[in-house]
């Protein structure tokens, strides 16, 4: 490791390594919203603690009366309204004014994100070997 690209290479490993745990030491300090069955969710609506309701995709936002806020997960099979109704949760509890519904739209990145994951992997397999031809292509012309 003398070489000069050797030394950059292994300084960069090793910047990146701290970065790394740096990123992951101040995600773990983040506080977890409290996490609620979809069961604890139709209760607190039958009570009537609940003002709003944050859905986003599969996962449920609730915001108490306090100020307070817990996350849930909903089937992605049905609505989570429908899910609640199952639940025992009164229409008129669910329709009612005091309560809000918030849906998020999903981000436009989503589809850019899932079109690489399926493209990559076949882009790489592709670049290598076609620099595997090329490699062969070399060794044939210096005879």
């Amino acid at each position: 490791m003398n070489s000069p690209r050797g030394r950059n290479t292994l300084a960069l490993l090793i910047m990146l390594l701290i970065v790394a745990v740096l990123v992951f030491q101040f995600r773990a300090g983040t506080p977890k919203p409290e996490q609620l069955t979809l069961s604890e969710v139709a209760r607190a609506l039958a009570t009537g603690d609940v003002t709003r309701i944050v859905v986003d995709k599969d996962e449920l936002e609730v915001v108490y009366r306090d100020g307070t806020s817990a996350v849930s997960r909903k089937e992605p099979t049905s609505t989570a309204v429908q899910q609640l109704l199952e639940l025992g949760v009164p229409p008129a509890t669910v329709s009612s004014d005091g309560l809000q519904w918030e849906i998020k739209q999903p981000s436009e990145w989503t589809t850019v994100l899932s079109l690489i994951t399926y493209l990559l992997p076949g882009l790489l397999v592709v670049g290598l070997i076609f620099m595997m031809l090329r490699q062969a292509q070399g060794s044939n012309n210096q005879a």
